[in-house]
């Protein structure tokens, strides 16, 4: 979906794949990806934090978690999100 479109209709689009597929952590991350790069950084984690807590053992939430904080230069909430990912999925 990434297509490097930053801008209020791609973060519209974004919100409402998360309203029709609410069980997939891939369109959260779209639109996390949005926020970050519409320099909401903190609206960008708070979209995976609330995916998080509706979805407590999904891997790839907290695998996605990792790399938003990676991106945020946040070494440590980085380490804790990818442990915990890896515990979920050690496979993955």
């Amino acid at each position: 979906m990434n297509q490097r479109r930053f801008d209020p209709e791609s973060l519209a689009l974004a919100e409402r794949l998360v309203r029709l597929a609410p069980d997939f952590v891939e369109s959260w991350g779209e639109l996390a990806w949005i926020y970050a790069e519409m320099e909401r950084d903190e609206e960008s984690l708070a979209i995976l934090q609330q995916f998080l807590a509706e979805h407590p053992a999904n891997a790839e939430a907290y695998a996605a978690l990792a790399w938003r904080c990676n991106y945020l230069r946040r070494p440590e909430e980085r380490a804790f999100y990818a442990r915990r990912a890896y515990e979920l999925a050690p496979h993955n």
